[in-house]
């Protein structure tokens, strides 16, 4: 083996860390990108309730579905965001972006949010749209039976 050949499989190994090292580093900056989405998107629910407390006020009424079909109720658009953000949660906690205790932290919120009949009424009403996801699905019923 020539020093030639010795240099260029050096050279190919030091490649071959250096893109390891690139992937381990980007993961890394996609796991604080997702925290950073997550935590905007709670504080962005938080402002909406903290900012127009008259809707969060309405979630403690029973649901009454709207016939209004061009148009959704601010408790409902609520309702939508709060579903769609454990959603979410649930995806990244799939894919082992975040961590079981940081989605527990979130849980013991969405808990709270369940607990209210509007949201309860609204998710019996809205239960078929989700039939695909199958996780969503048995999160929801748990956070339901628990509360």
């Amino acid at each position: 083996m020539s020093v030639i050949d010795i240099a260029q499989t050096a050279g190919i190994l030091l490649g071959l860390l250096f893109t390891i090292v690139q992937l381990k580093e980007s993961s890394k900056v996609a796991r604080v990108s997702i925290y950073a989405t997550i935590s905007e998107r709670n504080d962005e629910l938080t402002k909406l309730l903290i900012d127009r407390p008259e809707v969060f006020q309405k979630l403690y009424v029973k649901f009454s579905k709207s016939n209004d079909a061009f148009s959704i109720p601010p408790e409902s658009a609520l309702c939508y965001r709060l579903i769609n953000f454990l959603d979410e949660l649930l995806h990244y906690a799939d894919e082992k972006f975040i961590s079981e205790s940081l989605l527990q932290g979130y849980y013991s919120t969405a808990k709270k949010f369940v607990s209210l009949p509007y949201i309860k009424g609204f998710w019996a009403d809205v239960q078929g749209e989700y039939k695909q996801n199958i996780r969503l699905q048995k999160e929801m019923n748990r956070l339901l039976s628990t509360t």
